[in-house]
């Protein structure tokens, strides 16, 4: 499949999804694909990271570790709000990879709490910092004082619903839960 050629047009969901079998059943094609998410035009940029979204919702395996890297260093310097949102679906997809860059984990508790970020974002964001609060236990002190610090009428009923669930859990559960091994789905699906 010309991969080039079927993102120089705007997709349907179908598309993507056609596109994503094709790309788990040629691995070999995958790599070159994902690279596309860092060229130039924005728009194919943004269907090419749509369509790794979808990849990284079937098949975690596709993605390596190299990967990983490349789209937590990409989100440190890209602007473009939707392809920030799809680039952080991603990573949320994907395993914890470690160490967890301390650089990242600043700019997700930036983008959780600016009210001038798209809630999409900000949700994932959060979502991502409770993941690596699994991991990271000691985090979970910081990410619970910088939610219950947030003013409700700063932010979308989205953004509430979610901070609600991560506050839940972190109160709930402690840190002893983050130590327990407890699957990311259990709490992912709010």
């Amino acid at each position: 499949m010309d991969y080039k050629a079927v993102i120089s047009h705007r997709l349907t969901k179908e598309e993507v999804l056609i596109v994503r079998d094709e790309l788990i059943s040629d691995k070999a094609s995958f790599s070159d694909f994902f690279q596309l998410i860092f060229q130039k035009p924005v728009k194919t940029a943004w269907q090419v990271a749509w369509i790794c979204e979808k990849v990284s919702e079937a098949d975690v395996t596709m993605f390596t570790d190299e990967d990983y890297h490349q789209l937590i260093d990409f989100t440190l310097t890209n602007n473009e709000d939707g392809l920030q949102r799809l680039c952080l679906s991603v990573i949320l997809n994907l395993p914890l990879r470690k160490p967890v860059s301390v650089e990242f984990i600043n700019q997700c508790f930036d983008q959780m709490i600016s009210p001038r970020k798209p809630v999409g974002v900000q949700v994932l964001s959060m979502k991502i910092l409770h993941k690596i609060c699994i991991a990271e236990p000691d985090l979970g002190d910081e990410l619970l004082a910088s939610l219950e610090n947030t003013d409700d009428l700063m932010y979308s009923p989205g953004f509430i619903s979610a901070r609600k669930h991560v506050i839940k859990f972190l109160k709930t559960n402690g840190k002893g839960a983050f130590r327990a091994n407890r699957r990311l789905k259990d709490y992912a699906d709010w």
